[in-house]
């Protein structure tokens, strides 16, 4: 029995997409990452291409971020408490 609900699984997306790059061995691999918000939020992304280019990979990635700011950024000018998750 337990005494409450179980803490997240904060390492299952980072096996998740391990696991994609896995089954994909033989395709061109451009990029991957994973991101957990302190909040348990989840960013994560395999990025397969064969004109891999890292400038397209990091605008992926500062574009998501930017995103999400923009998006607590509003909720929080509403009167939204901080730990909102969106």
């Amino acid at each position: 029995m337990s005494d409450g609900p179980l803490p997240p699984d904060y390492s299952s997306p980072f096996r998740r997409v391990a696991d994609r790059i896995d089954r994909n061995q033989d395709a061109p691999f451009a990029g991957a990452f994973v991101i957990v918000t302190p909040d348990g939020s989840v960013e994560e992304l395999l990025l397969l291409d064969k004109t891999a280019n890292p400038a397209v990979f990091w605008s992926i990635v500062k574009t998501k971020a930017e995103i999400a700011i923009a998006e607590i950024d509003e909720h929080q000018r509403r009167g939204g408490p901080v730990s909102w998750r969106p």
